[in-house]
C-alpha cells in the first residue's frame, strides 16, 4: 500500500469520527429539547413504555451479567490452574477456554444447589470461592507470557467504553422487551421471552425433566436449551431479581461482553503467531459479519441459548486453530463442541461440529496417525449420536407442528404460499436475507478453505430446508467464518479480497432484511449495528494493519478519534430518554399486558397452595399469547390444567386440545368436578382464575377481585 493510500485512508476515518461525533451531537441535543418541552418525543404516535423507575433494577441485573461473565472466566481460569505443566498452556490458551469451562462449571453447581435445595448465594459462593482461593496462582499463570503496561493502559481504556455501550446495550434490550414486573407494565412482543420464562419456574419444581406448568400432564423431556434458566438459579434469591429482566438485560450484556472479550483475544492469538495483521476491508466484513450473525437482534433475548453458544463458538474457533499445531487439542474439541451447544444452542452443533470434525480430518490426512484417526472417529461418533439422538426425539414433535408451507427457503415461501414470517408478509427483505447467505457461500468457497465451506454449507441446506427449526444454523455461519477470519486460519496471505466484499455484501444484505423483520424494527437493528459495531470496532481495531502504522498525533486526528467518546455518551443518554418516553420504539400497536391481568397472576401465586391445581378462562383455542399461548400464566408458578399449548403435544393435535379445553370448560361452568379428571399429580386444593364477569360455580368461594379478575376456591 503506498503512503498516498494510506494517507486518504487516514484521511476517510477522520472524516468518518468527525461525522459520528456530528450526529451523536445532534441527537444529544434533539433529546434535551424533548427533556425540557421544547420538542416532541421521537416517535411520539408510538406505544408509550416509559418506566423511569425500571432503571434500577435494570442496571442490578447488568450487574448480575457482569458477575457471570466474569466469574465464568475467574472459575474456568481457577480450575485450570490445576493443570499439569506438561499441558504447556498459554496464557491465551486459559483465557480461550476458561469460559465455557467456567460456564459447564456453574451450570453443574446450580443444578446440584437447587437440587439439594440450597439458596442462590451458596451457589455464588461455591462458584467464586474456588477463583479467589486460587487467585494467586491464577495471577502467575496469566503473568506468565509478560505484561505490556502501556499495551495494559490502553486496553483498560477501552475496555471501560465498551462496558459503557454493553451496558446501555442491555438496559435498551430489557426496556423494550421486558415482561411486566413489579416496577412496571410489559410486553408479550416477543412471546418465546415468557416460555423460557414459564421453563424457568417449571425447573425450579422439577430440575431434570421439563414438566411444563401451563398444561398438566405435559412431560418435554431434558432441559435442553435452558441455559438461562440454570443460571438464573444463581441470581433469583437476591431482593430484586425478576427471570424476564434476567433474560432481556442479563443475558445480553453477557453477549455483547463475551464476543467482544473473544474476539479480541482471538486477535492477540493472531498477533503472538506472527500472522500478517489484519486488514481493515477484512476487519470491515468481520464486524458486519457478527453483527449479522443472528435471526434477527431482538432474537438474542427471544432465544437466549443462542446467546451462549456464540461466544462458546468463539472458543470452538479458537482451538480448532491451535489444533493445527498440538493436534491434541482436536481430543477434546469435538466432545467439548457437543457439549457447548448441548448446553445453548442445540441446532449450532450442525455447523460448529461439522468444521471441528473436517478440520480434524485434514490433520489425520496429513499426519496418518492411527491415535488421532481413533479421537476423530471418537469426536464424530459423540457430535453425529448427539445430533442424530436430538433429531429422533424432537423432529416428530417439530415435525408435528409443520406444514407443507413451513419447508423451503422463506423467500420462497412467502413469494410463492403468501404466508407470513417474522410477523412481515413482504419478499423483499426474506429475498435479501436468502441471497446474503447465498453470497456467504460463494465467499467460503472463494477462501478455498474447505472445512469452513463445508460446515457453511451444511448451516446453508439445514436452514433453507426448514427455517423455523435451522434459523439458528444460517446465523452461525455467519459467526463461523468470521471467527475463522479472526485467527488467520484461513485467508492467510491471501491477495484475492473478493470474499471480503462478499461477506460484506452478505451481511449488509442479511441486516437489510433483518430491518424489516425485527420485531423493533430497522430503528433498533440501527441501535445494534451501532453499538455493537462500535464496540467491536474498539475491541479490535488495536490489533489491524493500520494500528501497526506510526500514528500521528494532529489536532484532526484527535479530533477524528473522538467518536470513541462520542458514542458511549449518547448512547446512555438515549437510554434515559428511552425509559422516561422520550424515545420510543416499536411502533404503534404492542402487545402490552393490562396491569390487572399481572395483577392476577400475582395473586394467584400469594393466595394459593404451592402444589395447588388452577383452571383458568385465560386460554383458548387461538395460538394468541393471551388466549392459547397464555406462557404468561406459568409465573404464577402453579400447575394449571390448561393455559397454554405452545410447546405442548397438543399443539399438533387439535382433537386432544379441543377435548381438554372442554373439559377446563366443564369445570369452571360447575358441570365436572376437578376429582373426576385423570390427573397425573396430587394437589392440595383447585382454584380458578377467571374474568370477574364470569359466573363460578355456585360451590365456588371468592378469594380475591380486582375488578376485571376473580380468583375462586373450589371446595
Amino acid at each position: 500500500m503506498t503512503s498516498a493510500s494510506v494517507g486518504q485512508g487516514k484521511n476517510l476515518r477522520t472524516i468518518l469520527g468527525i461525522v459520528c461525533v456530528l450526529i451523536a451531537a445532534a441527537l444529544i441535543v434533539r433529546l434535551v429539547l424533548v427533556d425540557v418541552g421544547l420538542a416532541t418525543p421521537i416517535h411520539r404516535k408510538y406505544v408509550d413504555m416509559s418506566a423511569p423507575g425500571l432503571l434500577p433494577a435494570l442496571f442490578l441485573h447488568v450487574g448480575f451479567g457482569l458477575i457471570l461473565l466474569y466469574g465464568g472466566l475467574a472459575t474456568g481460569l481457577g480450575i485450570l490452574t490445576f493443570a499439569p505443566a506438561s499441558w504447556n498452556l498459554t496464557v491465551i490458551d486459559r483465557q480461550m477456554i476458561s469460559l465455557p469451562l467456567g460456564i459447564l462449571v456453574w451450570l453443574i453447581i446450580c443444578a446440584l444447589v437447587q437440587f439439594a435445595g440450597g439458596s442462590s448465594y451458596l451457589i455464588l459462593a461455591l462458584a467464586l470461592g474456588l477463583p479467589l482461593l486460587r487467585i494467586v496462582q491464577i495471577r502467575r499463570d496469566l503473568n506468565s507470557g509478560g505484561n505490556d503496561s502501556s499495551a495494559a493502559a490502553s486496553g483498560w481504556s477501552s475496555h471501560l467504553i465498551i462496558f459503557a455501550l454493553a451496558s446501555a446495550f442491555a438496559v435498551h434490550f430489557g426496556l423494550l422487551w421486558r415482561m411486566p414486573t413489579v416496577y412496571g407494565s410489559g410486553t408479550l412482543d416477543l412471546g418465546d421471552i415468557t416460555v423460557y420464562a414459564a421453563n424457568y419456574h417449571a425447573l425450579k419444581k422439577s430440575l431434570f425433566t421439563v414438566i411444563p406448568l401451563t398444561v398438566e400432564g405435559d412431560r418435554l423431556g431434558p432441559p435442553v436449551n435452558q441455559i438461562a434458566s440454570f443460571l438464573a438459579f444463581a441470581f433469583d434469591d437476591i431482593p430484586a431479581f425478576d427471570i424476564s429482566l434476567f433474560i432481556t438485560a442479563s443475558v445480553p450484556f453477557f453477549f455483547f461482553m463475551a464476543v467482544c472479550y473473544g474476539g479480541r483475544t482471538l486477535l492477540r492469538y493472531r498477533a503472538e503467531c506472527g500472522t500478517e495483521p489484519i486488514s481493515a476491508i477484512r476487519i470491515c466484513a468481520v464486524i458486519l459479519m457478527i453483527c449479522a450473525a443472528t435471526r434477527y437482534p431482538s432474537w438474542i433475548v427471544e432465544s437466549p441459548p443462542y446467546a451462549f453458544a456464540i461466544p462458546f463458538g468463539l472458543s470452538i474457533a479458537y482451538l480448532a486453530a491451535r489444533g493445527e499445531d498440538r493436534h491434541g487439542f482436536f481430543f477434546i474439541l469435538a466432545p467439548l463442541t457437543a457439549i457447548c451447544f448441548a448446553i445453548s444452542k442445540v441446532v449450532v452443533i450442525a455447523v460448529f461440529g461439522s468444521y471441528v470434525l473436517c478440520r480434524f480430518a485434514g490433520v489425520v490426512l496429513a499426519s496418518k496417525s492411527p491415535r488421532s484417526t481413533f479421537f476423530l472417529l471418537f469426536g464424530a461418533v459423540i457430535c453425529g449420536g448427539f445430533a442424530i439422538g436430538l433429531l429422533s426425539y424432537y423432529g416428530p414433535i417439530f415435525a408435528g407442528y409443520a406444514s407443507a408451507q413451513d419447508f423451503g427457503p422463506n423467500s420462497f415461501r412467502v413469494l410463492f404460499y403468501g404466508i407470513t414470517v417474522d410477523s412481515t408478509n413482504r419478499a423483499l427483505p426474506f429475498l435479501a436475507g436468502d441471497l446474503g447467505y447465498i453470497l456467504l457461500i460463494v465467499g467460503a468457497w472463494r477462501l478455498r478453505d474447505y472445512p469452513t465451506a463445508i460446515a457453511v454449507a451444511v448451516a446453508m441446506a439445514l436452514f433453507f430446508f426448514y427455517p423455523f427449526l435451522f434459523n439458528g444454523t444460517a446465523s452461525s455461519a455467519l459467526a463461523l467464518v468470521a471467527f475463522a477470519l479472526l485467527t488467520g486460519q484461513i485467508g492467510r496471505g491471501q491477495p484475492d479480497r473478493a470474499p471480503d466484499y462478499l461477506f460484506i455484501l452478505a451481511s449488509l444484505l442479511t441486516l437489510f432484511g433483518q430491518a424489516y423483520r425485527d420485531p423493533g424494527k430497522w430503528e433498533f437493528v440501527l441501535l445494534w449495528t451501532v453499538l455493537f459495531g462500535g464496540a467491536l470496532i474498539i475491541a479490535l481495531s488495536p490489533f489491524t494493519a493500520d494500528a501497526h502504522r506510526p500514528a500521528t498525533q494532529t489536532r484532526k486526528g484527535r479530533l477524528g478519534r473522538c467518536w470513541r467518546y462520542a458514542l458511549p455518551i449518547a448512547v446512555i443518554v438515549t437510554v434515559f430518554a428511552h425509559a422516561d418516553g422520550d424515545l420510543k420504539f416499536v411502533g404503534k400497536w404492542r402487545n402490552v399486558v393490562p396491569p390487572k391481568l399481572y395483577d392476577l397472576w400475582r395473586k394467584v401465586a400469594e393466595l394459593t397452595p404451592p402444589n395447588a391445581l388452577i383452571f383458568t378462562d385465560q386460554t383458548g383455542d387461538q395460538p394468541s399469547r393471551f388466549e392459547g399461548w397464555n406462557d404468561l400464566s406459568a409465573t404464577a408458578d402453579r400447575q394449571f390444567y390448561i393455559s397454554s399449548w405452545s410447546v405442548s403435544p397438543l399443539r399438533s393435535d387439535p382433537a386432544a386440545r379441543q377435548h381438554r379445553l372442554e373439559l377446563n370448560d366443564a369445570v369452571i361452568s360447575g358441570r365436572l368436578r376437578p376429582n373426576a379428571l385423570t390427573l397425573h399429580g396430587s394437589y392440595e386444593g383447585y382454584f380458578l382464575a377467571l374474568r370477574a364477569e364470569r359466573q363460578p360455580p355456585e360451590t365456588a368461594i371468592s378469594i380475591y377481585n380486582n375488578g376485571e379478575y376473580a380468583i375462586y376456591r373450589l371446595p
